[in-house]
């Protein structure tokens, strides 16, 4: 029972390969540029099932029947594929899309405008970001190579 508890799920057809396959293929160092039966595997259709009693499903088939040309639903609809391909182990093609989508949404739940800017640091006029100084980075660095510097002289 795939659909318990998920709204959809991506299932690989009879003989094509489970997402952990095709990750386990793709990270494969030794493997020939141009196999053709490894293309041919990795372009397998899947089948994308719906869990028509979920209520994620559910609230958009209302929002598809109220209005089809409805923009929410459409992006709703794309996140639901998208965390199902995520979910039944496949990877994303377009992963700065799928970020970008998951950042709106954090902004809407959070009622943040999606138009409202990041704020500028006083000092530079550029968007502020919390970083460490080089000077900690390499404080951390030596402290965690002479960590395991220690415990390989103990074996």
């Amino acid at each position: 029972m795939r659909l318990e508890e998920s709204p959809s799920a991506l299932v690989a057809s009879q003989y094509g390969w489970t997402g952990n396959m095709q990750r386990l293929i793709m990270s494969q160092t030794h493997s020939k540029k141009n196999d053709v039966q490894r293309d041919f595997y990795l372009h397998q259709k899947q089948h994308l099932e719906i869990n028509p009693r979920h209520p994620i499903v559910k609230k958009l088939r209302d929002l598809v029947a109220h209005d089809s040309a409805d923009q929410e639903a459409h992006r709703m609809a794309k996140m639901m594929f998208r965390t199902a391909v995520l979910r039944s182990g496949f990877l994303l093609q377009d992963t700065a899309s799928f970020a970008k989508d998951i950042e709106q949404m954090m902004r809407f739940s959070m009622g943040i405008p999606l138009d409202e800017p990041i704020e500028e640091d006083i000092e530079s006029g550029s968007p502020s970001v919390a970083s460490e100084s080089p000077e900690e980075v390499k404080a951390e660095d030596s402290a965690s190579s002479s960590d395991t510097f220690e415990d390989k002289d103990e074996l």
